[in-house]
């Protein structure tokens, strides 16, 4: 609700045929649309083998494409304010999601390298001399 007084003008002019929809039908859109993000991303998350780190930055960046790019490629004949206010609301709820699930449901990386101390005790110093 932080840009409701940037963007309610615009949907309150009716010029452009934007709707101010109910909080209920916000609520239900979002469920929905939350539900759909977790089942196409599940196969992402299963058979992701890098941190979480790299799952956050690489999740929100593919959610940041197709909830503002594509979709200010689509809504390209709104004005610009508006166009900037939701890529922006938008870009911070790509990367909150992405952040919730990559802690949620990316393991936490846990290195054994050969320079690491369960390596060296468990297979010995494997230098090469």
């Amino acid at each position: 609700m932080v840009i409701a007084p940037i963007v309610l003008p615009y949907y309150q002019s009716s010029v452009f045929g934007l709707q101010l929809p109910s909080v209920a039908t916000i609520i239900q859109v979002q469920l929905g649309r939350g539900a759909l993000i977790l089942l196409f991303s599940l196969p992402l998350i299963v058979l992701w083998k890098k941190g979480r780190l790299s799952f956050f930055i690489g999740f929100g960046l593919l959610l940041f494409y197709k909830d503002v790019v594509m979709s200010l490629l689509a809504a390209s004949w709104f004005p610009w304010t508006l166009c900037i206010v939701h890529g922006l609301e938008l870009t911070v709820d790509s990367f909150l999601l992405a952040g919730v699930y990559s802690l949620m449901l990316i393991a936490k990386k846990v290195g054994i390298t050969p320079t690491s101390p369960h390596y060296r005790k468990n297979y010995g110093n494997t230098e090469m001399k």
